[in-house]
């Protein structure tokens, strides 16, 4: 199955083939995925991933993909471990806001984000991918936007009490936020992007 809102169809078209993806909270490598067609096209990068029960069908299926094993957390976070339930196939995080949910946390391992862009030295990311249920502002807290330029960055919004979660903030990482598709994900682009232009008329 596709990705959400043909996410990856909107980013092939912005970019072409053979680019950077980072996607944080890929789950099953293919269904659903937000970068595995990009990885037909060329594309490589990394997918941090907790859950470690689809390892094999990354290492089979996704060759041109790091996948790392870690919960991401915020540079402030200083233990090697958090809890969190990442049982189910589809949802599951460190925050339950999902309440139908069977709720059974455990501890997992867990870095910055930016401490694994540097351990694979990944330094440029033409996409980067935030689906982690609840916790991406931590993920983004973990980036150090000074280390990797990041193009794009899609991130899923996630409604608490009936507030939608904003990430507007992104504006003084130098991203400009050019859509909100179906109000589920929020498009930034990094205004220094050479692909600045062909994002914005690909987003009309």
């Amino acid at each position: 199955m596709a990705a959400q809102n043909n996410l990856d169809s909107i980013v092939l078209n912005i970019f072409g083939n053979n680019k950077i993806f980072v996607e944080a909270g890929g789950s099953h490598p293919v269904d659903q995925n937000n970068t595995f067609l990009l990885e037909k096209n060329g594309w490589s990068g990394l997918v941090v991933e907790p859950k470690t029960d689809f390892n094999s069908i990354y290492s089979s299926d996704r060759p041109k993909t790091i996948l790392e094993n870690y919960v991401l957390v915020s540079s402030n976070y200083i233990y090697d471990e958090i809890e969190g339930d990442f049982s189910h196939y589809m949802i599951g995080g460190i925050i339950n806001n999902n309440l139908s949910t069977h709720w059974n946390p455990t501890k997992y391992k867990c870095k910055t984000l930016d401490s694994l862009l540097s351990k694979n030295d990944i330094n440029e990311v033409h996409f980067l991918s935030l689906d982690v249920e609840g916790y991406e502002n931590e993920v983004i807290e973990g980036i150090n936007f000074k280390n990797t330029f990041i193009h794009l960055i899609i991130v899923e919004i996630h409604n608490f009490n009936g507030t939608p979660t904003n990430f507007d903030y992104l504006n003084k990482y130098g991203f400009e936020k050019i859509k909100s598709i179906n109000n589920h994900h929020d498009v930034f682009i990094n205004i220094k992007s050479e692909f600045y232009e062909s994002a914005k008329n690909v987003m009309i």
